[in-house]
């Protein structure tokens, strides 16, 4: 029973955490919304998190290693929500989007586990490979624009205009 609920969450938390992503990838970035939806996300980790320590608990023998994966995908999540504190823009995207695109990617490695079976490698592999590369690219497609200052501020009001819109996370 206490099993059930806490798959339920799990399994909601990530779901919701799943529909707001390629929204806040495609969409642009530092605009209310852009905070509003990676707050939603963020949230959505932590509850992913917590839920998924909770299920390892209740079968440790089996799901130890939810509790290794849980910790670094919160991590991931946690340090990228916080990389906008830093107020030199380099540092600053290159921590936002290298710690939420790493959540990012920790999420749908979690559903192609699922559907794909924990024993599959590309399951586990695939969304890295192919998700590295995009935050690296954007990265350095970032920090060669220079929008330096107002990248910063803009992110950390909230307004409108720092980053490229057709940059993804």
């Amino acid at each position: 029973m206490l099993r059930d609920i806490f798959l339920v969450v799990h399994i909601s938390a990530g779901c919701l955490g799943l529909l707001v992503l390629p929204v806040i990838i495609v969409g642009e970035k530092g605009t209310a919304r852009h905070v509003r939806l990676g707050r939603t996300f963020l949230w959505c980790l932590r509850v992913v998190a917590a839920s998924a320590a909770m299920l390892a608990v209740i079968n440790f023998r089996e799901l130890w290693w939810f509790l290794l994966i849980a910790a670094f995908s919160l991590a991931l999540g946690e340090v990228g929500s916080r990389g906008w504190r830093r107020r030199t823009f380099d540092t600053a995207a290159s921590q936002h989007i290298s710690g939420m695109g790493g959540a990012g990617i920790a999420f749908v490695t979690a559903v192609m586990v699922v559907n794909f079976g924990k024993v599959n490698p590309i399951a586990w592999v695939a969304p890295t490979i192919i998700g590295s590369p995009i935050i690296a690219v954007t990265i350095a497609r970032i920090q060669r624009r220079g929008t330096l200052a107002a990248g910063v501020n803009s992110a950390a009001t909230g307004t409108p205009g720092s980053i490229e819109a057709s940059a993804p996370l």
